[in-house]
């Protein structure tokens, strides 16, 4: 009994030393290449501790925290799924992250088309915008069109072909060359090395992304450790054409 007693007391110990706290991130798809290195990174240096990075579209991510329940840090594109997080009564604390600024990119073909905001509303040109209802860009967009002329907004909605659940899908149509040209944000084309026009700054609307501490965290100590971490990342956002704000 004694011998049982002790190999259940030895094989405890050996479960508590190997225990290993899980960590959600639910991060907005904009951010992903610095999200997916900097989550690689501290997996590989910290043992007591397991980052599991999930990436959508603000919105998305948002009614996936609601649904399940889960999660630790929540990072979206904008203040605006802030606020509705706020409302809904599921964020302990935020710190603003960093900026992100919309403009104009351009494939292959729309360069050849495209050379400055106005030629958007040629005939024939082919835009992607972001989702109205899910998306960052698209609630930007909302707020640019108010700034505009009505008929230039018309002629410029009038060229869209599709629109992006999130940001990525906005930079994909413009490498597949499936447009002319796309709304996405200016880190996420120089992530991936996309050419872009600037959008007057008369009608632009930059957009704050926050790391959002959630209530439902099991792991405060852990993801309070994994936050500070991500804040000490400046190389590897910097790398990615991101600059971290860290307010």
């Amino acid at each position: 009994m004694k011998k049982i007693l002790l190999i259940c007391s030895v094989f405890c110990l050996l479960c508590q030393v190997g225990f290993s706290a899980e960590i959600y991130w639910y991060l907005a798809a904009a951010m992903s290449k610095p999200g997916k290195e900097i989550v690689e990174k501290y997996n590989q240096q910290n043992k007591n501790s397991k980052v599991y990075l999930i990436l959508g579209g603000s919105c998305a991510l948002l009614s996936r925290i609601t649904v399940s329940g889960k999660g630790d840090l929540y990072t979206p594109g904008s203040e605006y799924f802030l606020d509705k997080a706020e409302k809904l009564g599921i964020v302990k604390n935020s710190r603003q992250l960093l900026i992100q600024k919309p403009v104009i990119g351009l494939s292959a073909s729309g360069i050849k088309k495209i050379h400055n905001f106005d030629d958007l509303i040629k005939p024939g040109i082919k835009i992607a915008f972001g989702n109205q209802k899910l998306t960052v860009l698209g609630k930007a967009f909302l707020k640019m069109k108010d700034r505009m002329d009505a008929e230039f907004s018309r002629r410029l909605e009038k060229n869209k072909v599709v629109e992006g659940i999130n940001a990525n899908q906005n930079a994909n149509y413009i490498l597949s060359d499936t447009v002319d040209a796309s709304f996405i944000f200016d880190t996420v084309a120089k992530a991936n090395k996309i050419r872009y026009i600037e959008i007057p700054e008369k009608f632009n609307v930059l957009s704050k992304a926050y790391m959002i501490l959630l209530n439902n965290s099991k792991n405060i100590k852990e993801t309070g450790k994994f936050t500070d971490f991500i804040f000490k990342q400046n190389d590897i956002f910097k790398k990615y054409g991101y600059s971290l704000i860290g307010k």
